[in-house]
């Protein structure tokens, strides 16, 4: 279920999702625990505390190639990414600042400042803001969009797309007890090019009091399986594979990673039965947690 509603308030414009469990929203989050087995007998709930005053940078980029091969160029295709990095289109950087508040689901307020984008004049974006309710386990269940009334339409799509492929990598806990090695999945739907269906699996590597430490790998695919084309008839989605790294080091104490990377390329070909032809979408993605 995603309802979206727009408020004028404070000299801040705030957009509003609710999350459920159709499938329908911007990023819709289903935390799926296969546990597999663990190396450490001792094992704890992880679970997200009041998060104090935070400031972390934050790098997103994101890039999309689409090819068309035939002959021997098409025989020879890789279903496979090369590696996890691909082309980069554009890059987007900010300083995020972090409030959250206190009980059982968290009100988590991210601010949006020193923004870079390349040639694109962010100034009047500044101050856009993110907010979610976030339960302990890292399930968000409503996303709110604040921006600047002075933002102009194109600074504020420009923040407005990265926060949201910020928030396409939940970092949600399974509610049993886990310990070092254990394995789980959160699996979602999230916008890009087109849509697509995401798996995210967790191993979990260190648990140090508050410190958690994470091994990401990804999974994605299209929800649809063909498109149309022009004058009729449709490609069909004949594989889609995902080369990723990641890892992560999460402060339970805390709303976003204090230190981290995770990216991605999730290469699709689409054909017909009846020809060799292929036409091939690479999307890349990585976030970047901290500095470098």
């Amino acid at each position: 279920m995603l309802r979206r509603c727009c408020v004028v308030a404070g000299g801040v414009v705030w957009i509003e999702f609710l999350i459920g469990g159709s499938g329908s929203g911007p990023a819709d989050h289903f935390a799926a625990c296969r546990r597999r087995p663990q190396h450490s007998r001792e094992q704890q709930v992880l679970a997200f505390s009041g998060a104090p005053e935070q400031s972390v940078p934050v790098t997103v980029t994101s890039g999309f190639r689409q090819q068309t091969l035939s002959g021997d160029d098409a025989a020879t295709l890789s279903e496979s990414p090369e590696s996890p990095s691909g082309a980069v289109d554009s890059t987007f950087s900010s300083t995020v600042s972090v409030a959250a508040g206190q009980g059982e689901e968290e009100d988590v307020v991210l601010t949006f400042n020193d923004l870079n984008a390349g040639k694109e004049d962010m100034s009047s974006a500044s101050g856009f803001t993110m907010a979610w309710d976030r339960a302990k386990s890292g399930q968000v269940s409503m996303v709110r969009f604040g921006a600047p009334t002075g933002a102009t339409d194109e600074a504020r799509a420009v923040v407005e797309r990265q926060a949201m492929r910020m928030l396409s990598l939940p970092m949600v806990f399974p509610t049993d007890a886990v310990g070092v090695g254990a394995q789980w999945t959160v699996d979602s739907r999230v916008a890009g090019e087109s849509a697509m269906l995401q798996t995210l699996t967790y191993t979990l590597t260190s648990v140090k009091d508050s410190t958690v430490e994470l091994d990401v790998s990804v999974e994605q695919r299209p929800t649809v399986g063909a498109i149309p084309i022009d004058g009729g008839g449709e490609l069909k989605v004949l594989s889609s594979r995902t080369a990723s790294a990641g890892h992560l080091r999460l402060d339970l104490s805390q709303a976003l990673p204090p230190a981290g990377n995770v990216e991605f390329t999730t290469r699709v070909i689409h054909g017909q039965d009846d020809s060799p032809t292929r036409v091939t979408q690479d999307s890349s993605t990585a976030l970047t947690f901290g500095n470098p």
